[in-house]
């Protein structure tokens, strides 16, 4: 996203799907109201999510239907730009033209060359994304209550949260993605095995709910890796990544995957390989900041970091040392005073790590590096008191 502003009230406008509108009404008569009340106080902690599978059967629809495909409309859905913006953000070939291309030989039951938002499956496969598509709408309810159960502990008492949940069938083979509140979950890589994996993608639905709830009360950031012009600059995009990534893990913790299929052996492998060498990965993400303070090209150095540390490429390590530093500062300061700093500026959580590492002493949390500390703190010199971590440790219970 590259506008900072009040994105509770974005999370609470209506998407507007134009010629969708029926299917959306369907898909919202579905949607879960889940409301967390405080005894005997006026605060209320209420989450709504809304599996949406919208933009999946519009695609369904026109995919193999030979109609032409209304080429202005497409471009102006809120959910396809948002789409477009997270992929051209890592893969430039990945515009909204690309898109639009893909969905005209789609209708036409043709692949593109260049098939880079993966249409061809859906045109090889229709019967299958419908299947898939339709199961999880089928258990949306069920996705719903266990994202509120999961999530409702680490969000604010008085949270008021509306979202919903694009299921997605183009762009990303296998996971998930959150850009402008909008939050995805790819369907592709499930459609073989969707009963098998249903427990994965729960739980993949859980971290990207988290990443929308992030935008209700986080600290406003902006993911536009564009925006990174200078040192402080890829500093401040590294420990907003390192903060919405390793808390998303962390409330939605991968080593209670279960189940069988491919996406659901690789995310456990992937998660227990990380857990059992976290302080080599603390270490890693340690010499991100030598890398950073080094003379050279700050843009690429931070797009390289972003690749190797925070995709499924390079086995997205920095969520999991993300999700230990948020356990140790839980295990440090409690669960209120975790909370309260997730909503403080993003280096706040990297010096409440390390305050919390040095006190502790452990040889499973080592210490950040001077260089990375001195990072955080020069960052931090910028705010006013009340937007450092020092100013939550009053919630310590």
């Amino acid at each position: 996203m590259v506008f900072l502003r009040d994105w509770r009230g974005a999370f609470k406008a209506q998407l507007q799907l134009g010629r969708l509108a029926t299917s959306f009404l369907k898909a919202c008569s579905c949607a879960v109201m889940l409301a967390l009340a405080a005894a005997g106080t006026a605060q209320a902690q209420t989450i709504a999510l809304d599996v949406n599978s919208d933009l999946a059967d519009y695609i369904l629809d026109v995919t193999c239907s030979g109609e032409p495909v209304d080429e202005a409309y497409v471009r102006s859905l809120p959910v396809v730009q948002s789409q477009v913006k997270h992929h051209t953000g890592l893969i430039a070939t990945r515009d909204m033209d690309a898109f639009v291309n893909g969905l005209k030989a789609a209708s036409g039951c043709e692949v593109l060359e260049e098939d880079v938002y993966l249409f061809g499956p859906v045109v090889e496969e229709k019967e299958k994304f419908q299947a898939t598509v339709d199961y999880f709408k089928s258990r949306s309810g069920d996705i719903e209550a266990f994202v509120f159960d999961t999530l409702a502990p680490y969000a604010p008492a008085d949270l008021d949260y509306e979202g919903q949940l694009v299921l997605s069938i183009v762009g990303n083979n296998c996971g998930g993605f959150s850009m402008d509140g909008q939050f995805y979950l790819a369907l592709n890589c499930l459609r073989d095995s969707y009963e098998d994996e249903y427990a994965t993608a729960r739980l993949l639905s859980a971290h990207e709910t988290y990443h929308a709830v992030q935008y209700a009360f986080f600290y406003p950031f902006d993911e536009d890796i564009a925006r990174v012009e200078t040192k402080d600059d890829a500093f401040d995009y590294l420990f907003m990544n390192l903060l919405l990534e390793g808390t998303a893990e962390f409330v939605a913790d991968s080593r209670e995957l279960s189940g069988s299929g491919g996406i659901t052996g690789f995310m456990i492998r992937m998660a227990r390989g990380a857990y059992r060498n976290m302080p080599l990965n603390i270490r890693t993400f340690v010499y991100m900041a030598d890398i950073l303070e080094a003379a050279g090209d700050v843009d690429q150095r931070i797009r390289d970091i972003y690749e190797n540390g925070f995709t499924g490429g390079g086995g997205q390590v920095f969520y999991y040392v993300g999700a230990a530093m948020s356990r140790m500062i839980e295990e440090t300061y409690g669960r209120d005073t975790l909370v309260c700093i997730l909503a403080q500026p993003p280096e706040q959580f990297v010096r409440a790590y390390q305050a919390s590492a040095k006190k502790l002493a452990r040889d499973d949390a080592p210490p950040l590096s001077e260089a990375m500390e001195k990072a955080a703190n020069r960052l931090s010199k910028k705010r006013v008191k009340d937007l450092r971590y020092e100013a939550c440790l009053n919630h310590r219970k």
